[in-house]
């Protein structure tokens, strides 16, 4: 099991650092990304879809889809992709935009997103990150604003060329040395591809 004081400190990090660059970005007054793993994606997704006019585009790491985790639904029910209902989360966030609880749609056709899960991922199963890239497609411009990472035998974690516990292994701080750097992939989609790797 996992340990609720690492869970809840994980979660603290993710809210932390998504409030300063949001605090950032609203006093520069440029677009910006955001990311998570995990209830960390959940507001990543959360923010670039209500907030679309001003995030450029958001990640979501091992996560349900929108909504997800509303009481409505259940949490357990965001690791079942059968136990999803689809429709209903579309309709939530049109019925949302609708009423202007959240920014216009359209902004999305100009967003770009990424979907990641691990094949192995015991926890959001490779079916649920697949309907979570499904539901965000609605939204899109084309399929290629939406980027769906499957990484072959990794668990329950962020994925990194070296750094962390055994791929597939999902244990505290939840990083595993998969070959394969989930980071890199990320900013380079969202800002267009045009990255250059580090050396």
């Amino acid at each position: 099991p996992q340990n609720p004081t690492s869970i809840l400190k994980m979660r603290l990090i993710s809210i932390s650092i998504l409030i300063v660059s949001c605090f950032a970005a609203i006093k520069s007054n440029n677009n910006f990304t955001v990311s998570g793993f995990d209830s960390g994606g959940a507001m990543a997704q959360m923010l670039g879809i209500a907030y679309s006019k001003t995030v450029k585009g958001f990640a979501t790491f091992a996560s349900g889809p929108y909504g997800c985790y509303d009481s409505a639904i259940g949490e357990k029910s965001c690791f079942n992709a059968t136990s999803i209902n689809a429709g209903w989360i579309n309709q939530t966030i049109y019925n949302l935009t609708d009423s202007l609880k959240i920014d216009n749609l359209t902004n999305l056709l100009t967003s770009w997103m990424l979907v990641y899960v691990g094949t192995a991922d015991k926890k959001v199963t490779s079916s649920v990150g697949s309907l979570t890239a499904t539901i965000l497609d609605w939204f899109a411009n084309s399929t290629d604003s939406v980027k769906l990472v499957w990484l072959a035998g990794a668990n329950h974690t962020f994925p990194t060329v070296s750094f962390g516990s055994a791929c597939s292994k999902s244990l505290p701080p939840f990083m595993g040395a998969c070959h394969y750097d989930l980071a890199f992939v990320t900013i380079d989609f969202l800002y267009g591809n045009g990255a250059t790797y580090p050396t």
